[in-house]
């Protein structure tokens, strides 16, 4: 962990010498590489000042990786449609299920109905979105609460679906917390609320607005990133970019660290 006021180097540190220094270990088949050969190798990213010194010695070790991870305070998504959900690919899966209950199959609702982005599905009034926009001449615009759908984004017909207590709609508004016990059943979904969990995004919903989790303060965004790729493979190790001086420790999944 590197720590310092913004333009101390950290971010330069991490990416001009940690990242190529360990993705260099991981393609190796050696147990040790150096600095000096790295450098002769033009592993290193090129500056404007010319480098006569190895930026570090050797690096020892059979690193148990597979690749390295960037968190940057890029965000995630810029539009309302854009979730947690969407973008950890579990949405899909959510309407999937949603689709195989008795009284989904009976009334002939397949995953495309338990959608807030299509007709049928949707609330009308707010087209799926959870909120209506006001448009103001010489003021930002606001958002109110969508008070037919009260925010859940979804047509009243839906609310006749249910799993264990809860519709579609009021699974959006789980925390991954929660979700993480609600999906215990499902092996990938309970995996991806989990990792959302370890990560730190335990109080995030699932159907968050990505704009509005990008305008808070804090790494909400980040770690969806982060737990986004650890869906993915868990043999990564990650550092994560922020601005300044941060008194918040980054979390990864400890089972990418232990393996």
């Amino acid at each position: 962990m590197a720590i310092g006021p913004s333009g101390a180097g950290k971010s330069t540190l991490f990416r001009n010498v940690v990242h190529p220094a360990i993705s260099a270990a991981i393609e190796s088949p050696k147990s040790k590489i150096t600095g000096k050969g790295l450098l002769r190798a033009g592993a290193f990213p090129s500056s404007e000042e010319a480098v006569d010194a190895p930026p570090f010695g050797e690096l020892r070790g059979n690193l148990p990786f597979r690749t390295v991870l960037e968190v940057d305070q890029s965000p995630i998504g810029k539009t309302p449609r854009s979730t947690p959900a969407t973008y950890l690919r579990i949405f899909d899966l959510i309407r999937q299920f949603f689709a195989t209950l008795p009284e989904a199959r009976m009334r002939g609702y397949t995953a495309s109905r338990f959608s807030f982005n299509t007709a049928g599905g949707r609330c009308e009034t707010c087209k799926g979105g959870g909120r209506i926009k006001l448009e103001m001449a010489f003021m930002p615009d606001t958002y109110l609460g969508c008070e037919d759908c009260n925010g859940s984004r979804y047509a009243p017909e839906l609310n006749d679906i249910i799993w264990n207590g809860k519709t579609i709609g009021q699974v959006l508004q789980l925390t991954f917390d929660e979700a993480a016990e609600f999906f215990s059943f499902h092996s990938r979904l309970g995996e991806i609320c989990q990792l959302m969990v370890d990560c730190g995004d335990d109080e995030v919903n699932v159907g968050d607005d990505v704009v509005l989790i990008g305008n808070q303060d804090g790494p909400d965004g980040e770690q969806t990133i982060r737990a986004e790729d650890w869906a993915d493979r868990l043999d990564t190790i990650g550092y994560e970019i922020v601005c300044g001086i941060s008194s918040r420790v980054p979390r990864f999944p400890r089972r990418s660290i232990d393996g």
